[in-house]
Protein backbone atom coordinates (compact mmCIF):
# COMPACT_ATOMS: atom_id res chain seq x y z
CA UNK A 1 0.00 0.00 0.00
CA UNK A 2 3.19 1.98 0.11
CA UNK A 3 3.50 2.39 -3.57
CA UNK A 4 0.71 1.63 -6.12
CA UNK A 5 1.49 1.26 -9.74
CA UNK A 6 -1.47 0.73 -12.01
CA UNK A 7 -3.49 1.95 -15.53
CA UNK A 8 -7.00 2.85 -15.51
CA UNK A 9 -7.84 2.48 -18.80
CA UNK A 10 -6.76 6.11 -19.87
CA UNK A 11 -3.66 6.91 -18.01
CA UNK A 12 -0.15 5.14 -15.97
CA UNK A 13 -0.71 6.27 -12.48
CA UNK A 14 2.44 5.86 -10.15
CA UNK A 15 1.38 6.74 -6.54
CA UNK A 16 4.07 7.31 -3.23
CA UNK A 17 1.77 7.00 -0.11
CA UNK A 18 4.29 7.60 2.86
CA UNK A 19 6.69 9.46 1.43
CA UNK A 20 8.81 11.18 -1.61
CA UNK A 21 8.73 9.60 -4.59
CA UNK A 22 12.61 9.13 -6.14
CA UNK A 23 13.84 8.62 -8.97
CA UNK A 24 17.29 7.51 -8.51
CA UNK A 25 20.26 6.28 -11.37
CA UNK A 26 23.43 4.65 -10.00
CA UNK A 27 26.81 5.10 -11.17
CA UNK A 28 28.60 8.05 -13.15
CA UNK A 29 27.34 9.43 -15.79
CA UNK A 30 23.67 8.70 -15.29
CA UNK A 31 21.02 11.15 -16.16
CA UNK A 32 17.07 10.69 -15.63
CA UNK A 33 15.00 11.57 -19.04
CA UNK A 34 11.39 12.07 -18.99
CA UNK A 35 10.54 11.64 -22.87
CA UNK A 36 7.86 10.63 -25.00
CA UNK A 37 9.02 7.06 -26.50
CA UNK A 38 6.79 7.28 -29.59
CA UNK A 39 8.05 10.04 -30.87
CA UNK A 40 11.42 10.81 -29.38
CA UNK A 41 10.98 14.05 -28.16
CA UNK A 42 12.35 15.57 -24.79
CA UNK A 43 9.92 16.98 -21.89
CA UNK A 44 13.08 17.50 -19.21
CA UNK A 45 16.20 15.78 -18.84
CA UNK A 46 18.14 16.27 -15.05
CA UNK A 47 21.47 15.84 -15.37
CA UNK A 48 24.08 14.05 -13.61
CA UNK A 49 26.15 16.66 -11.28
CA UNK A 50 23.07 19.19 -10.98
CA UNK A 51 21.77 20.91 -15.20
CA UNK A 52 18.24 20.54 -15.61
CA UNK A 53 16.65 21.31 -19.13
CA UNK A 54 13.48 21.87 -20.16
CA UNK A 55 12.05 21.63 -23.22
CA UNK A 56 8.68 22.63 -25.17
CA UNK A 57 7.86 20.67 -28.51
CA UNK A 58 11.53 18.87 -28.13
CA UNK A 59 12.89 22.38 -28.16
CA UNK A 60 15.42 23.34 -25.06
CA UNK A 61 13.66 26.62 -23.42
CA UNK A 62 15.26 26.62 -19.85
CA UNK A 63 18.33 25.56 -18.57
CA UNK A 64 20.25 25.85 -15.36
CA UNK A 65 23.86 25.92 -14.74
CA UNK A 66 26.71 26.33 -12.24
CA UNK A 67 26.49 30.37 -13.79
CA UNK A 68 22.34 30.32 -13.21
CA UNK A 69 19.93 30.14 -15.94
CA UNK A 70 19.57 30.30 -19.52
CA UNK A 71 16.03 31.40 -21.01
CA UNK A 72 15.54 30.75 -24.33
CA UNK A 73 12.36 32.88 -25.96
CA UNK A 74 11.68 34.82 -22.61
CA UNK A 75 8.73 36.67 -22.75
CA UNK A 76 7.60 38.81 -19.97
Amino acid sequence: SDLSIWNNGTNAIINEATGHLRLQTAGANKNIVLENSSTAEYYAIFNNNGSVELYYDNVKKFETSSAGVSITGFIS
